[in-house]
């Protein structure tokens, strides 16, 4: 029988080292693989998320500020001070209908559009306030305004026995042109 020499006796023990070290590394590779590709799945869902997140606070801020102008134009609508003045259409426009919100004290004038059609291209509805027979411009309304979506805030009124609506070109005019769309007395 042939004896093992002393350099041949450590190879054994290596080789069963290398392979244990080849298996483990190859254990870790795979391993990390699969830990990587759970934090791209997790990145990916964070990213989702945040986007989610992003849209919910978008959609939080317009539903406040909905909020705060629902808020605000019950105030007014419940503030004793307040006359309501009814505008009802004109021979020229008889199903036009809006009513007027006039605080004398303040001076304050809102107008709430009830049926307006809307504004033929290049003209804008104008409000007007009577004083004594005169009219004073009380502003014009803007689109969402004329279209009955919420109150408009016009000009400061001093004083006025009555408010009219009259077809403007876009800007407004100095003084009204005719047709009157709607008008009403306090």
């Amino acid at each position: 029988m042939r004896s093992i020499s002393s350099a041949e006796a450590p190879a054994a023990p290596r080789r069963g080292l290398a392979i244990a070290a080849s298996v483990a590394l190859l254990l870790s590779l795979l391993g990390n693989g699969y830990l990587y590709q759970q934090w791209q799945g997790a990145d990916n869902a964070l990213v989702a998320l945040q986007d989610t997140q992003n849209r919910v606070a978008a959609n939080t801020l317009v539903t406040e500020k909905k909020l705060g102008e629902v808020s605000e134009q019950n105030a007014i609508l419940r503030d004793a001070e307040f006359h309501f003045v009814a505008l009802a259409g004109t021979p020229d426009a008889p199903k036009d209908r809006a009513r007027v919100l006039f605080n004398a004290k303040t001076k304050r004038v809102y107008v709430d559009v009830q049926n307006l059609p809307a504004a033929p291209t290049g003209r804008q509805y104008q409000l007007w306030a009577l004083n004594n027979g005169k009219p004073v411009d009380a502003g014009m309304l803007t689109p969402a305004a004329a279209a009955g979506e919420r109150l408009e805030r016009m000009k400061d009124i001093a004083s006025a026995q009555a408010f009219a609506v009259t077809l403007e070109p876009l800007g407004g005019s100095a003084t009204p042109t005719m047709p009157i769309q709607a008008m009403g007395t306090i």
